[in-house]
Order: structure tokens, then C-alpha cells, then sequence
């Protein structure tokens, strides 16, 4: 977020810096200075009488973190005073932190440069790239897509990738599927350790990388459902994602 900013002298004022009748006597000039206590909550920094207070990512603090501001004439005397900023918590929604086992799984695979040399049927109704991945989620046959940027067009390659470096000015890239989990018919279950695969900047206790968060006991709720449960169903036991077929 942008840093709000505190008008200095609104808090601090000194008689000397109003305008004077007298041409005799110079007008003082104030430098200001400010200090965070707890800079892990909240940064400071002063241009003019301006100062610029910078909010730390998921941090907060209701007893309010204070900010010592200072003033300092031209004849060395100063002057300081206390502002205490509170810092109301905001819910963080949890994210994905890890992956469901292999990569492979659930991320493309991508190959800059490179087209699919095989066998490929272009799309001509698709100019996204998130609407190319899409089509070839939803064909069965789909293997790889190859997506060129510039006058944007999607191609599906339904056999085997032979990838081909581009000679073109073209962008290209080709962009391998994802592979999902390949089980053979009446598996064994499935049992997928998902213990650090989401995270909650609200409980650190949740994070593998330590980062800005806060101790609040937000307890994390993990649901699971199948499209098809009759061929895979899913539950969720303790932090262990079971997969049913």
C-alpha cells in the first residue's frame, strides 16, 4: 500500500516561524526528523514537514506503535512529541504455497522459442492464451498448445510434441499440459500430504517461508470434492488429501 502521509505541524509549532513585523529579526527555519519504535510494523521517513508513514506487509498492532517526531531551529533548540498509530488487522485470504506432489501435475511446462512440429489444429476463435490452455484442458486428445503473441493464435497438438526451434521473429512458445495423476483402474487409494500446500499470512505457523505475518490461530479448513465421484471420490483425513477410486 502507498504510505499516508502526517503534517508535522499540526503536532509541533514554534512562534518564531510566523511571519514578523520586525525586517530585524530572521525567521526561523524548522527541520523535522521522525522515529518508528517498532519499524517492523511500520517505517517512517520526513520530506519538508511532511512526514510518510509506510505500513509493513500483514503486520498490525492494536496498542498502536509510536512515532516520535522532532523539530529543530535554527538556534539548536528543539522540540518533540509522540504520535501513536494503530494499526487495525485486515483478514488475509489463504493462498497456495506448495504443489499436490509433482509439478508436473498441475503446472505447464513451458518451452520459449519452440513450436510443436507435429500434427497441430489452430484455433481460430482463440486469441488468449488462457483460453488456449483452456481448450486444450477440456480436449482429452490435447497433449501440448503452441501460442504465437504477435497476431495472436492458438494451435492444439492432439499426438506427441516434437518441439522445433522457431526461425521467425514471431514469439512462440509451446506449452506441455499438465500431466494430472495417471492411476490404473481400481487403484489403490491415494494419500497426498498437503500440510504446507496453502498458507495464511494471519498464522506464520502456516508458512514454510518465514515472511511478514502474524501469530493470530487462524486455523486453516481444507475441503476437497470430485467432479466425478463415482469413478474418484476425496476426503480429507488430518493434513492428508485421500484420493478414492
Amino acid at each position: 500500500d502507498p504510505p499516508f502521509e502526517i503534517k508535522l505541524k499540526d503536532f509541533i509549532d514554534d512562534i518564531d516561524t510566523a511571519e514578523q513585523q520586525d525586517s530585524h529579526w530572521t525567521v526561523d527555519v524548522l527541520t523535522w526528523s521522525a522515529i518508528s519504535r517498532d519499524p517492523s510494523i511500520l517505517k517512517v521517513s520526513v520530506s519538508g514537514s511532511i512526514c510518510f508513514v509506510h505500513l509493513m506487509p500483514n503486520q498490525n498492532s492494536l496498542i498502536g506503535v509510536n512515532v516520535t517526531i522532532m523539530a529543530s531551529d535554527s538556534a539548536g533548540a528543539n522540540y518533540s512529541n509522540n504520535i501513536t498509530i494503530i494499526v487495525k488487522p485486515v483478514p488475509d485470504a489463504p493462498f497456495q504455497q506448495g504443489t499436490f506432489g509433482s509439478k508436473q501435475w498441475i503446472e505447464w511446462e513451458e518451452y520459449a522459442s519452440y513450436f510443436c512440429a507435429d500434427q497441430r489444429r489452430k484455433l481460430d476463435d482463440i486469441v488468449s492464451l488462457k483460453s488456449c490452455k483452456r481448450a486444450c484442458l477440456d480436449n482429452s486428445e490435447c497433449t501440448a498448445i503452441t501460442y504465437y503473441t504477435i497476431f495472436p493464435h492458438c494451435f492444439l497438438s492432439s499426438q506427441e510434441c516434437s518441439l522445433q526451434i522457431s526461425s521467425s521473429a514471431a514469439r512462440v512458445s509451446t506449452f506441455f499440459k499438465p500431466l494430472g495423476i495417471v492411476v490404473n483402474e481400481s487403484s489403490q487409494d491415494l494419500s497426498l500430504n498437503i500440510s504446507t500446500v496453502f498458507g495464511d499470512y494471519d498464522n506464520c505457523n502456516t508458512l514454510t517461508i518465514l515472511e511478514n505475518c502474524t501469530y493470530d490461530e487462524n486455523v486453516l479448513r481444507i475441503e476437497a470434492t470430485s467432479n466425478e465421484p463415482n469413478i474418484v471420490d476425496t476426503a480429507i483425513v488430518d493434513t492428508f488429501l485421500i484420493i478414492k477410486f
